[in-house]
């Protein structure tokens, strides 16, 4: 395993790497200091292009790094520091492999060169470094003032630093037991946090209005953890909560496993479905409702307006590029987890919740599909109940950039009622 060891000044940083034969065992160990003035915050590395098993060493670098800084902080490098730090790796790959085509790949001249732009969430440069401009800030777990919430940040999978951020409202009895809120962030699967402020704000804003317990999912992002990673890692956080030997006290003293929702927004809406379709074979995992917000699917055919332009940034030009960059081993755009209408695709009518509420929003370029998900999934013979609503003159995710706009307030408050409201054959 790659090793990441922090001197106590933080100055410097040694890697060690051990690279992979033919057979894919590990071979002999070479380490080497860089010296990198740090800063506290995200670590931007990408390493996408580089030969199958050049992804696979990368892969365990930066997963020991993220490990290793996820009970911390993460570091944060300006650009010539990210291009020291790049070249410094590439140095000990080069001397590994002997490789003239990563030689170029790390070569720091073509840091400012530009390979993928999907501003505003993401740029991809040519040597690899990842510059996300949406959804970079962090803040810490804490007892909101305002709302008396209480949240903390736990750990799922120590192996791949799989994580969570849990929130707790005023608890009025010991032994009180409240609905539990699992909540996939979106991001376009590249950006954002479940520790971001937007986040951190909105979902203190749903549990002490829902009255709930939440679990909001830290899943790795694209390109560093290219897809289909991120559906893994928000199925096993859904696992984890639902697993029999979870320890964790407030899932454990304060959580009413009869009522658990799930909910995500845009690219945590996608996730979220494809959770469904998944327990439909785990008996274990028990989801009585489900809330999807500006759901991310796409395909080549185009559905209602999805076609004209507009001058939102989350555009057509944005969501036929991102997906199979963020996914280079899919099938394409059609790929049934971006289009899960096509036929092949799991059926809708075996999806494994018995509620669901849909938001769309009328400017949103996706809000046609967002529609076209809510008739297929009441024409599948699926036997729950499903609701839908259209927020007017909005565009996408709106209730995260203006929480506190009459509309967003809307939302939060249906949010509240579809909690409450029990499936009609319960009643």
């Amino acid at each position: 395993m790659a090793t990441i060891q922090f001197k106590d000044d933080c100055d410097s940083m040694e890697v060690g790497l051990r690279e992979f034969d033919s057979s894919w065992t590990w071979q002999a160990n070479e380490l080497r200091a860089i010296d990198v003035p740090c800063i506290w915050g995200e670590l931007p590395l990408g390493f996408r292009r580089l030969a199958p098993y050049h992804s696979q060493m990368m892969s365990e670098v930066e997963a020991e790094i993220h490990k290793r800084l996820n009970s911390r902080a993460a570091m944060a490098l300006c650009d010539s520091e990210v291009s020291a730090l790049l070249d410094g790796i590439g140095d000990i790959l080069v001397g590994l492999s002997g490789g003239d085509a990563l030689v170029s790949f790390i070569d720091s001249t073509m840091a400012n060169e530009v390979e993928h732009d999907f501003a505003p969430l993401i740029r991809i440069y040519k040597n690899g470094r990842v510059e996300r401009i949406l959804g970079t800030e962090r803040v810490p777990p804490s007892l909101d003032s305002d709302t008396g919430v209480l949240s903390k940040d736990v750990v799922i999978d120590h192996e791949t630093g799989l994580s969570a951020r849990m929130y707790i409202p005023k608890i009025a009895h010991p032994n009180e037991k409240l609905p539990l809120l699992i909540y996939i962030h979106g991001g376009g699967f590249v950006t954002e946090s479940a520790f971001s402020p937007l986040y951190h704000n909105y979902l203190n804003s749903l549990v002490t209005q829902g009255n709930i317990v939440a679990v909001s999912v830290e899943y790795r992002l694209a390109p560093e953890y290219p897809l289909p990673i991120g559906y893994h890692d928000c199925w096993d956080a859904v696992q984890w909560v639902f697993s029999t030997t979870n320890k964790e006290s407030w899932l454990k003293d304060h959580t009413d496993f009869d009522r658990v929702f799930l909910a995500g927004d845009s690219a945590g809406a996608n996730f979220s479905h494809d959770i469904l379709i998944r327990a439909k074979d785990d008996e274990k995992v028990n989801i009585l409702g489900v809330v999807l917000v500006n759901m991310y699917f796409w395909g080549t055919e185009r559905i209602g307006s999805e076609d004209m332009d507009t001058p939102s940034p989350f555009n057509k030009r944005l969501m036929s590029t991102i997906w199979p960059t963020m996914y280079p081993t899919c099938s394409g755009i059609d790929d049934l987890r971006n289009n899960p209408f096509l036929e092949g695709a799991p059926s809708f009518s075996s999806l494994a919740c018995k509620r669901m509420l849909i938001f769309v929003a009328e400017k949103d370029v996706l809000k046609d599909r967002g529609w076209f998900y809510y008739e297929t999934l009441k024409n599948s013979g699926w036997s729950g109940e499903v609701e839908i609503e259209e927020m007017e003159g909005e565009d996408h995710v709106f209730h995260l950039f203006n929480p506190t706009c009459e509309k967003a307030g809307n939302m939060i408050k249906r949010f509240v009622s579809f909690f409450k409201q029990a499936p009609s054959f319960l009643r």
